[in-house]
């Protein structure tokens, strides 16, 4: 037995659809933004993104790479929020690993949510350390 049914964002009035397979058609909500940067100064804030009013941050994608400067002990790799651009703080920490000389770490289909008026910083505690970060804003309703 069937049941017909909608599914419509009552905002916008915009109605989800069926493929003429059967699946549920979805897309994500804005495609990413990709913001990279050479961390080369140990124990330095990088502003990674700047908060816009009205919204949070979505992470969908990072991808470290070890540069071969990078010592044997990896590079400490630490992401992380503050009201404070610039600030060292790394207590309210998002993601942190270890990066080796030479090798990549890639991470992909993430949803990590960064609160509005939050900046996302990085630090890394050996030189050198090349990031990519993907996201997008979305509207605080």
């Amino acid at each position: 037995m069937t049941v017909p049914s909608h599914i419509i964002d009552p905002r916008t009035k915009m109605a989800a659809r069926v493929s003429e397979f059967g699946a549920l058609a979805t897309a994500p909500l804005e495609y990413s933004t990709v913001f990279s940067a050479k961390m080369d100064v140990i124990d330095t804030a990088y502003t990674l993104i700047e908060p816009v009013g009205n919204h949070s941050i979505i992470i969908t994608d990072i991808v470290f790479t070890g540069s071969k400067n990078v010592g044997v002990n990896n590079s400490l790799v630490e992401i992380y929020s503050s009201e404070v651009d610039g600030s060292t703080d790394a207590s309210a920490g998002v993601f942190s690993s270890e990066v080796a000389k030479n090798a990549s770490l890639v991470l992909n289909g993430l949803n990590f949510i960064i609160p509005e008026g939050k900046f996302l910083l990085s630090k890394i505690d050996d030189a050198d350390v090349y990031i990519a970060i993907g996201f997008y804003y979305v509207p605080i309703d």
